[in-house]
Parts: structure tokens; C-alpha cells; sequence
């Protein structure tokens, strides 16, 4: 009879290690909030994206960010560079913004797609930082 060790990951240090990494992400800016979001889209990394947003965004994108992998977008047309085209600021503590990029494929011409997302200051996970916390309109890039 042979014995073969199972080895099983250890659930707590793998918690601590996400914790870690989502500290080091939180944004301190609300420009940093969407730069973030977008080099997940740039990168097709639901992680990225994740960590931008808001608890109550966060919900929404469970489900659908666990079955996808962790990677979002297509491979097909791809996300080009971020432009921000707007900023308004709602209030000290909630700012909208409107940006665009182009959907880039191997032939040209590429179309723009253009996103808008209302950024908020918000204390979580005993950080304080700025999340997205809405999406009214999206590109169908993201997670949301």
C-alpha cells in the first residue's frame, strides 16, 4: 500500500496574504481608483479591478469574477490607453469621472469605448482610501 501526503493550503495564511496585498492596493487618490480599474482592464485582471472598488460593488462582482477566473475582457478587442475626459467633482469625498480608450484589435480603425464611474472616500477593511462605487456607465470590460 503506497501513502500519498495531501497537502492542503493553509486557509488563514492564505487570507493574511490577500489582506496583505489588498492594503498595499487600497488608492489614496481618486484618480488612483480609476487608474487602477483601468490597468485591470489594460491587463484583464479582475484583481486589479476587484480591489478598486467599493464593498458593495465588490458583492455585485463576486459571482461573476469566481467563475471567470479572475480574468475579465476579451482577447479581442483589447483595452488601450485610459484617457480621462471628464472629472467633476460631486462633493470633497465623491468625484464622477468619464473616461475613454480605444478597443484595439491587429486592424484599424478602433473604436472608442468610454466609461463613467462616480469614485467615493470611503473607510474599509480599516483603511481609509477612494473605491468606486458606481458604474453608470460601463464598457462591458470590467467586472461590473
Amino acid at each position: 500500500m503506497f501513502r500519498v501526503p495531501v497537502i492542503t493550503s493553509d486557509l488563514e495564511l492564505i487570507e493574511q496574504q490577500i489582506a496583505a496585498i489588498e492594503d498595499i492596493l487600497v488608492p489614496t487618490t481618486s484618480e488612483e481608483a480609476i487608474k487602477l480599474w483601468g490597468r485591470g482592464e489594460q491587463t484583464r485582471s479582475g484583481a486589479l479591478q476587484y480591489a478598486a472598488l467599493s464593498p458593495e460593488l465588490r458583492q455585485q462582482a463576486d459571482k461573476l469574477i469566481r467563475e471567470s477566473g479572475w480574468v475579465t475582457g476579451f482577447s479581442s478587442p483589447w483595452v488601450g490607453p485610459i484617457t480621462i475626459k471628464a472629472k467633476k467633482m460631486l462633493s470633497d469625498t465623491v468625484v464622477e469621472y468619464t473616461v475613454t480608450f480605444p478597443e484595439v484589435t491587429s486592424a484599424p480603425p478602433h473604436p472608442i469605448a468610454t466609461e463613467k464611474m462616480v469614485v467615493e472616500k470611503l473607510a474599509f477593511a480599516g483603511k481609509e482610501g477612494w473605491f468606486i462605487t458606481e458604474i453608470p456607465q460601463s464598457s462591458g470590460y470590467g467586472i461590473i
